[in-house]
Order: C-alpha cells, then sequence, then structure tokens
C-alpha cells in the first residue's frame, strides 16, 4: 500500500466530478482515488464486497454510484475478474522516474483483467507521447503536472534532510 496519493483541488472544478447525480458517485470516485486497494497503476483488483464493507454500503448503493462512474466515464469496470481502471490516472499520476515507471509496469502485470490491463499500458504509452491531451477543467498541463512533482520530490527531500545534506533518523 502506498503512503500517499495525489488528488489534485481542481477536481472540484471537473465537470464531469460535479455532474455526478449523487453525493454517492462523487464519495466512491474519492474512495477509489485513494482506497488501499489501489496502486500507482490506477488499475486494481477490487471485488464488490471489498468495497461494500470499506465503505460501509451495501451492494445496491454501490452498483448505482459505480454505475453513475462509468456513465461519466471516470472509471471502467470488469466485473468478472472484479478489476477497477480509473480513467485519466497517469494524467494526475504520471510516473516520477525511470524506477516509478519500472514499479507501475509491475502493478500493471498483476491486473486480472486482459481488457483494462491493455487500456492502462494504453494509458501510460499515450501519457508518456504527449498525446493525452483531451481537455476538461480538472485536467492540468504536463507542465503543470511536472511542476508539481518536483515541489513534492523537493518538500519530501526537505523533510528528510537529503537537500541540506543533513538526512533526519
Amino acid at each position: 500500500m502506498r503512503d500517499f496519493n495525489k488528488v489534485s483541488p481542481t477536481l472540484w472544478q471537473s465537470t464531469r466530478f460535479r455532474g455526478l447525480p449523487s453525493d454517492d458517485g462523487r464519495f466512491l470516485f474519492l474512495y477509489l482515488l485513494t482506497c488501499p486497494h489501489n496502486s500507482s497503476a490506477g488499475c486494481f483488483w477490487l471485488p464488490d464486497g471489498y468495497a461494500c464493507h470499506d465503505l460501509g454500503w451495501v451492494l445496491d448503493r454501490y452498483a448505482t454510484a459505480l454505475q453513475s462512474l462509468l456513465d461519466a466515464d471516470m472509471v471502467d469496470h470488469d466485473a468478472e475478474s472484479e478489476t477497477i481502471l480509473v480513467e485519466r490516472w497517469f494524467r494526475h499520476n504520471p510516473p516520477m522516474n525511470k524506477s516509478h515507471r519500472i514499479g507501475i509496469v509491475r502493478q500493471l502485470e498483476k491486473v486480472p483483467s486482459d481488457r483494462l490491463r491493455d487500456k492502462a499500458y494504453a494509458a501510460l504509452e499515450e501519457h508518456e507521447s504527449g498525446s493525452d491531451t483531451r481537455n476538461d477543467t480538472a485536467n492540468r498541463q504536463p507542465s503543470d503536472a511536472s511542476q508539481e512533482q518536483a515541489a513534492v520530490v523537493t518538500a519530501a527531500h526537505l523533510r528528510t534532510g537529503y537537500m541540506s545534506g543533513t538526512r533526519r533518523r
């Protein structure tokens, strides 16, 4: 499980997110972005029962909220393999370096759905080729993402003392 995950504040300005028909859909989307089952690939195995347990929801409530996310093209779901893919994941959570990319590929190798695994690989390739340019108010341009990544890395290094030469223990 990861220690943190990025959720952009511009999510609250997204027409897709704001246009969801219920707070359950918005809450489920935030859960899927931050749940302990998610991975650095944004594509992960999540049985309905796990999600219902984590959220304290009955299956009908979860299914309705999930359908609203599917209808809004915010996630994709393979019911047979119990796999979730967060759409546009790499726009907001791109690989930060070569090692991170290797880790993402390793996570994708574990995805049980061939269809969603292939879709996630394609999204990663699309992002890296720079062709991931569809416009949405919640989407940042690559330069914004790069600046944020640099700020996150710098802040992490400052906290740990790597940049000042005095590493904390």
